[in-house]
């Protein structure tokens, strides 16, 4: 996530990702670096008793939650999306168990050559209109929703004039990389997301006999929780069919006007489309750049998919807004076990 830092001269120092580094280090830009695992943790801020409590409270919440449900004491509709949360937080907190946590300062790597005689040894005019960094062409492809999404909060930002919507630091380069850039997902790999949504949405449907309020919050609850169980299910196919069946046959399609350019030994390389870089380098400086390169590359759906998605999209938005709502607002009437304390000795083994 940015731990390194490119330092050229006469250029603001930014963020690496693997590919770059790599790109850096095969050309000599920069020297191999040469701080090992030990220094990376000790960028940590996270130690070990820090998250030994945070586990612990988990599983005192998770099994007090097990309990209540065996002893037929009632569960709020707001615990039920706290198990949720939990399940998203688990699986967030697996991947990144080796992450160093608040990290503020990145190892700099110093590189001799300027910026314009990196990009030019890659065949890439130096132009200052780009998403992210100057090395973005050498980033990994991303998910065509990814990058939807950032067009998506470009316009956002736009209709808005940055009122409701701004980028919290508009500078370029960026000083961090994002948390929510997605790479392009393998099959497999898209298969187990698809289990993992549905697992999580399941966990909300298993309030479908909690007590509410009114029978109308409660009928309101089952539809909604069901919608966001088919959006995992339709929600997920669909996705798996645009990006298998439309997105990467474009990519196939448009392979034949690759260039694909080997770095390094290996077979390690890295994929550039001629077309992409004919656009930049005929654009060149105060052109058009990167930006509009970027939103170039958005596969194109067809229209009657966007409709659907985007129609799923606003109904699944809707369903989770009233989730969280009636969390809060179902607070109000509680049934009388809600305040019962789970009685642990029932549960211990006794003569």
């Amino acid at each position: 996530m940015g731990g390194y830092h490119l330092q050229a001269p006469g250029y603001p120092a930014f963020p690496l990702n693997a590919r770059q580094l790599f790109f850096l280090i095969s050309n000599g830009h920069v020297d191999f670096p040469a701080e090992d695992e030990t220094d990376i943790d000790d960028k940590n801020k996270r130690d070990g008793l820090a998250r030994l409590l945070t586990v612990a409270q988990i599983l005192i919440f998770l099994i007090k939650s097990v309990v209540r449900a065996s002893q037929h004491l009632a569960i709020t509709s707001l615990e039920l999306t706290t198990l949720a949360f939990i399940f998203a937080m688990i699986l967030a907190s697996w991947f990144w168990k080796d992450k160093p946590q608040d990290v503020n300062k990145p190892f700099v790597l110093k590189s001799k050559a300027s910026i314009s005689e990196i990009l030019t040894s890659a065949g890439v005019i130096f132009n200052e209109e780009y998403i992210y960094t100057p090395l973005d062409f050498l980033s990994n492809e991303e998910w065509f929703i990814n990058m939807a999404w950032t067009r998506g909060r470009k316009f956002l930002r736009q209709a808005t004039l940055n009122l409701l919507w701004k980028e919290k630091d508009p500078s370029r380069p960026v000083k961090k990389i994002r948390s929510d850039i997605v790479p392009s997902l393998s099959l497999p790999l898209m298969i187990i997301c698809e289990c993992l949504v549905i697992a999580y949405s399941a966990i909300f449907l298993a309030g479908w006999n909690i007590a509410f309020p009114t029978p109308v919050e409660g009928l309101l609850w089952r539809i909604t929780t069901s919608i966001m169980l088919g959006f995992g299910f339709l929600g997920g196919w669909l996705f798996f069919f645009v990006d298998v069946g439309v997105v990467r046959k474009q990519q196939r399609n448009a392979a034949s006007n690759s260039a694909l350019r080997t770095m390094g030994q290996g077979a390690v390389g890295w994929l550039v489309p001629r077309n992409v870089l004919s656009q930049v380098n005929e654009r060149g400086p105060g052109g058009a750049g990167w930006e509009d390169v970027y939103f170039e590359r958005i596969p194109k759906v067809p229209r009657p998919l966007l409709v659907v998605a985007a129609t799923m999209s606003v109904v699944y938005f809707w369903t989770r807004l009233f989730v969280l709502l009636e969390d809060f607002v179902s607070l109000r009437s509680l049934p009388d076990s809600a305040y019962t304390t789970v009685a642990w000795t029932r549960n211990l083994p006794h003569s």
